[in-house]
């Protein structure tokens, strides 16, 4: 038998070992692969193995139950944390024992210790039997709470009584059981209870499905070794006694709790289709309090566009009964469009139609969602689009430029010269709008450098001002310092060449496009601001999908490829615009701090 620690020290070997040998625990000693090194008489004999053929085995190929088990994380922690783990568990066939361990780590490994406390188990769990049977039988509902009120042990007329399973009550607290009338008497109850002071009172307790049932409540206070750590319970049903005197008061409760705690909004309508009540997701989701909605009519929170429809709903509802469910466009307090499901039913009081409920349930994050899915699905398709395109327009692209040249150089007919100019401008328009392409199909490595902005912008105003000129277009700049900012230098300059002539194109008539800089925290914001016509808050939304332009001619990939460019450098591009006043497109990049590192990055889709 090979113990390394042994035969370093052999008195101190046989020592230990015959101490071992000796003692009524169980003990063996795993090296750091978890292989068994040693193995008392004893602890053989429990795990019912021969010792010699144990020595040299991996523990969890010997005992593979025991992975799956606290045995393997109760090791592992102990030789991980060097720290000493005491644990009972229990061992399945062939063994069918329960097992007091205590793992000791050790410089080769961790030396186990454990002795089979089966015995002991099944005398506690015969005591333990007894009192769940009083438990468990008792035909009233008994229960236990911890100090806060949470429920640490329900018998089956606990989940009887109030309509849910155990395990549903185990992770509750008695709160939700409560009707508001006798909340604060239940909690003073409660409270007098974990003092030490035992009750006796009559409650109501609020069934799974709404009904009230009228109980007699007791509660007593758990002590253990002469400290209170929580509250016993025991409820017996009235509702027999309690039958005539709650029933009205059930059926109002219902509604109430229907109304107060549904999901959806919920607001009654009068006939005057005025607002006179409405539920806390009412208030919350349009932002207005009570008292707020109760001064306001439906043109006040229904959009222009869709009130004609709202009003139509609500007297189908009012004359026919019911009318058809839709999807309505509501302004909260803030003035911003929620799109919702609205559907309208009839108030009914003994046949008689007093007014309605409008039921709105919030869909705006879900449209939301869908235009993202359809927006991500467009870039997949462009990217794919684009590689396929790019690939097969390059090279005959090239060849037909290179057949123009030499068909324009042989042309004999100079009048018709101005054929070839044309041609050659449309080529190279394809050929721009290829290259588009293979920035959308291709992500391009990019070496991020320390950048002067103002020398970047100075260098693009250079570069596209013959055309401002030609359209009659003044170039304007208000901007003084400008920090740095990291950055590729040529697609930082594909961005705002893009941007300018977006600008410059959309002023055929002449006027000025403005840039500004401004520092913002640890922000750098260029705002390029046009005197177009402006564009549409729907407009602005779809900017940047691939092939949608505003431009009679435009593709789209401009400014898709320019969002691209600026989220790979860590920022950020925002349109905003007024009609008939113009565009501002606000580029906004993170400063490059003095000591802070250039990074290389890879833009693209």
């Amino acid at each position: 038998m090979e113990n390394r620690h042994m035969q370093s020290s052999p008195a101190g070997q046989w020592d230990a070992q015959e101490i071992l040998e000796q003692t009524r625990d169980g003990f063996y000693s795993l090296d750091r692969q978890w292989r068994i090194t040693y193995v008392n008489q004893r602890a053989a004999e429990m795990l019912q193995r021969d010792r010699e053929l144990l020595t040299g085995r991996t523990v969890w190929d010997e005992f593979p139950e025991a992975v799956s088990s606290s045995f393997y994380t109760n090791f592992h922690k102990a030789v991980q944390d060097s720290v000493v783990m005491e644990f009972e568990e229990y061992y399945p066939a062939p063994m069918d024992s329960w097992y007091d361990v205590r793992a000791v780590p050790t410089r080769e490994g961790l030396a186990v210790f454990f002795r089979n406390i089966t015995a002991q188990r099944k005398q506690a769990q015969h005591r333990e039997q007894h009192y769940k049977s009083l438990f468990l039988q008792n035909p009233d509902a008994v229960f236990s709470f911890d100090l806060e009120g949470h429920f640490l042990s329900v018998n089956p007329a606990t989940a009887k009584l109030t309509g849910y399973s155990a395990h549903e009550l185990l992770t509750m607290s008695y709160l939700p059981f409560m009707h508001e009338s006798t909340m604060e008497q239940t909690h003073y109850h409660f409270q007098q209870a974990a003092n030490g002071v035992p009750q006796k009172y009559e409650n109501v307790i609020v069934h799974k499905d709404g009904t009230l049932i009228p109980c007699n409540v007791t509660n007593m206070p758990i002590i253990v070794d002469g400290r209170i750590v929580g509250v016993y319970g025991i409820a017996k049903d009235i509702s027999e006694r309690k039958k005539a005197e709650y029933q009205i008061l059930d059926s109002q409760l219902r509604l109430r709790s229907l109304l107060h705690n549904h999901p959806d909004a919920i607001y009654t309508l009068d006939a005057g289709k005025r607002i006179v009540d409405c539920n806390p997701a009412g208030e919350d989701l349009l932002g207005y309090t009570k008292a707020e909605l109760f001064a306001m009519t439906l043109k006040d929170v229904v959009s222009s566009a869709d009130i004609r429809l709202a009003s139509d709903m609500i007297e189908g509802a009012l004359t026919a009964g019911s009318s058809d469910a839709k999807e309505l466009l509501f302004l909260d307090k803030d003035g911003s469009p929620l799109s919702s499901h609205c559907t309208v039913v009839p108030i009914l009081i003994h046949g008689e139609v007093l007014g309605s409920y409008m039921i709105l349930k919030d869909v705006t994050e879900q449209r939301e969602t869908e235009k993202l899915l359809l927006k991500s699905e467009k870039l997949h398709i462009a990217g794919q689009l684009a590689a396929a395109v790019a690939h097969e327009i390059r090279n005959p692209l090239t060849a037909l430029k290179g057949f123009l040249k030499l068909l324009e150089a042989s042309n004999e007919n100079r009048e018709r010269g101005y054929m070839f100019a044309i041609l050659q401008e449309e080529m190279e328009r394809i050929e721009s709008i290829t290259n588009e392409l293979l920035v959308l199909a291709k992500p391009q490595s990019a070496s991020h450098v320390r950048l002067d902005l103002a020398a970047v912008l100075r260098s693009v105003i250079t570069l596209v001002n013959p055309q401002a000129i030609m359209q009659n277009v003044q170039i304007l700049t208000k901007y003084g310092s400008v920090p740095p900012v990291r950055g590729e230098g040529n697609q930082l300059k594909q961005v705002f060449v893009n941007i300018l002539k977006n600008a410059i194109e959309v002023m055929p008539e002449g006027g000025e496009v403005t840039i500004g800089v401004e520092t913002a925290g640890r922000e750098v914001q260029v705002r390029i601001r046009d005197q177009g016509r402006g564009i549409t808050d729907e407009q602005i939304s779809r900017l940047g999908e691939p092939f949608y332009s505003t431009k009679e001619k435009g593709t789209g990939l401009g400014l898709m490829v320019s969002k691209k460019i600026i989220e790979a450098h860590g920022g950020r591009l925002e349109v905003t615009s007024r009609l008939d006043v113009g565009t501002t497109v606000c580029v906004i990049l993170p400063v490059l701090e003095a000591d802070e590192p250039v990074k290389s990055c890879v833009t693209g889709p």
